[in-house]
């Protein structure tokens, strides 16, 4: 019976997929562990943590950890990408949506450990990236940055593009420029942004994503900015310049976001397909057998690994390995 069910179950996703593949894409917003070193354990839902393999699938509200010595590439529907250090702690509080392959909205993490390295230059649409730390919340749209909980204080490097930090208790803000670096003290306390040495020896390279660590020269590091710590004084200048910048940027993403739904994808198709995939979620969660469910996630998950490994062929991880 179970072997039954499962083809049955199997050739009714196949045909979903298949024709309502352009449906899916268009409104399931999701990340996946595209490659891994050492132990990777992810929760969904608040479910216990379970250790995973390339190609699982991250939604929203899930949890990700990675344990001493490990690491995790991940990466989103819209194209951004997340490498996770050792000891890291991620939970997934919201995904950006999707409208005929553009993509709008947030994709906002809760960052509660460790560090992580994120890429979000070659990303597509509109989205932006937030991640909160305490009342510290960094924001992005198009940027290659590094962040780093250390002890107490938050460490924030910025490569290629710009990051806007907020304290959201005192309102306080501020935007990180390629090339700088910052310290908030206490996970809260801004110091003046600048260019430090250790801002720029932070392994970027994308090629060598296993090579993550921060804490290798931490005394030098620590040591360089005690000398170089300056109080903060906000540059309203360049601030007023990249908020017009980003202002002019959100309008333009609004009206192209509403040009795609006025064209053909209306609110009434969109809600639809979004109940589509609830109802399907809910089927399988009504399932009796686990055994069962877990088929089909199965099924479900090697849709999008495919989809992975195809883009995986021009993006200069194709000869990295999942294992130890």
């Amino acid at each position: 019976m179970l072997l039954k069910n499962f083809f049955t179950y199997t050739l009714f996703f196949s045909a979903l997929f298949n024709s309502f593949a352009v449906t899916v894409d268009e409104v399931m917003s999701s990340a996946l562990i595209s490659n891994r070193k050492g132990e990777v354990q992810l929760s969904h839902g608040n479910r216990p943590f379970k250790s995973v393999q390339m190609g699982s699938l991250i939604t929203i509200q899930d949890q990700i950890r990675t344990g001493r010595d490990a690491l995790a590439l991940i990466r989103f529907a819209d194209g951004g990408q997340i490498r996770m250090g050792q000891q890291t702690k991620i939970i997934f509080k919201n995904l950006a949506t999707s409208l005929n392959r553009h993509y709008f909205g947030s994709n906002n993490l809760n960052l509660t450990s460790g560090n992580v390295w994120l890429d979000f230059l070659d990303h597509q649409g509109g989205s932006i990236f937030d991640i909160t730390i305490g009342k510290i919340l960094l924001r992005s749209r198009r940027a290659l940055f590094y962040v780093s909980i250390e002890k107490n204080d938050i460490w924030l490097a910025v490569k290629q593009g710009a990051v806007e930090v907020k304290n959201i208790s005192t309102m306080q803000s501020d935007v990180i420029l390629a090339g700088e670096g910052i310290v908030l003290q206490n996970k809260e306390t801004f110091t003046q942004p600048q260019r430090y040495v250790w801002a720029n020896n932070i392994n970027w390279d994308k090629a060598k994503w296993k090579e993550i660590n921060f804490n290798e020269k931490e005394a030098k590091r620590i040591k360089e900015f005690q000398e170089k710590k300056r109080k903060w004084v906000k540059n309203e200048t360049r601030w007023n310049e990249f908020r017009k910048k980003w202002d002019n940027e959100k309008v333009a993403f609004e009206k192209k976001r509403k040009k795609i739904l006025d064209s053909g994808i209306s609110n009434k198709n969109f809600k639809f397909k979004q109940n589509w995939i609830n109802k399907s979620e809910q089927f399988e969660e009504k399932l009796i057998d686990p055994d069962e469910r877990q088929l089909i996630l199965d099924e479900k998950r090697k849709y999008f690994l495919r989809k992975e490994l195809i883009r995986k062929k021009n993006n200069g991880y194709e000869n990295t390995s999942g294992n130890n």
